[in-house]
């Protein structure tokens, strides 16, 4: 439910557009495993790209990190949690 209300906002219409595909393939060509895992000596093929200040318009590269669907679940998976408890 959480994801379906923020999937519609207003602000999310560029997470879905072809300027952010290009931004989000041009990252995971770069940086292809979870950069997250590699910390911990693991190499896991990123899937998802996080914008590590939660703005979403904010697609510099030093704010962009590449993930693993895992690691991007954790931490936005809090999000959700924190939305269901208030």
């Amino acid at each position: 439910m959480y994801d379906k209300a923020r999937e519609q906002q207003e602000d999310r219409k560029f997470i879905h557009s072809h300027q952010w595909r290009m931004i989000r393939q041009i990252k995971l060509s770069s940086f292809p495993l979870c950069e997250r895992c590699l910390l911990n000596n693991k190499e896991i093929v990123a899937v998802l790209v996080h914008h590590l200040d939660k703005n979403e318009f904010n697609n510099n590269n030093e704010n962009l990190e590449s993930l693993c669907f895992g690691c991007h679940e954790k931490e936005h998976g809090k999000e959700r949690f924190k939305r269901k408890q208030h």
